[in-house]
């Protein structure tokens, strides 16, 4: 084993490595992690960068196909090197530096940022995938849209039962009368006087 310090921590390899999976490119990488931090802080994706690639929301279905979908998740836990992430990845280490890089470019960050605000979802091109509306897009094959409108037409709507106090624009809704069923007594009856 090398005595050589390691150049990167093994956590922010193994986001590079997925990184690779999602997008092609320093800013569209940039884009897609911004997305990821995103996610942290909203919580209910998971609490750190493994959870995110490697599970579901909420039990649902798996976030990153080219992380569990393609290739094996349980690997990608397992990378520590840059050597490692290339294999796993199929990108060269060289890619996977300038990745790295561009996650701690503090003007590239900003960009992503701008251009995705506060999105939690992502969907390939609309060359590669579909047009969607309500995104924002930079324009190549390789820059994915960024869901920043209200709903995500892709997902399932939740199943919540909506409780409208109003049936609809015209009828309101009739509430049933409480009726007293027990007899009148004195205020002081529950005592038994």
């Amino acid at each position: 084993m090398s005595n050589v310090a390691q150049e990167f921590p093994a956590q922010m390899i193994r986001n590079a490595a997925a990184l690779a999976t999602e997008a092609t490119g320093k800013q569209a990488v940039s884009d897609v992690f911004h997305v990821m931090k995103n996610r942290i802080k909203h919580g209910g994706y998971g609490s750190s960068y493994d959870d995110l690639w490697t599970r579901g929301m909420n039990g649902g279905p798996i976030q990153f196909e080219g992380v569990t979908g393609k290739r094996s998740g349980s690997a990608f836990l397992n990378i520590r090197t840059l050597d490692q992430a290339a294999s796993w990845s199929g990108t060269d280490v060289k890619t996977l530096k300038s990745y790295i890089n561009a996650l701690t470019d503090p003007a590239m960050q900003k960009s992503s940022a701008a251009h995705v605000g506060r999105a939690l979802e992502f969907r390939g091109s609309p060359q590669n995938h579909m047009k969607l509306p309500n995104t924002a897009w930079r324009g190549t094959a390789n820059d994915n849209q960024f869901l920043i409108g209200p709903d995500d037409p892709q997902l399932p709507k939740p199943k919540i039962k909506n409780i409208n106090l109003i049936k609809n624009d015209k009828e309101p809704l009739v509430i049933p009368t409480i009726r007293k069923t027990e007899k009148k007594k004195g205020p002081l009856s529950i005592f038994g006087f």
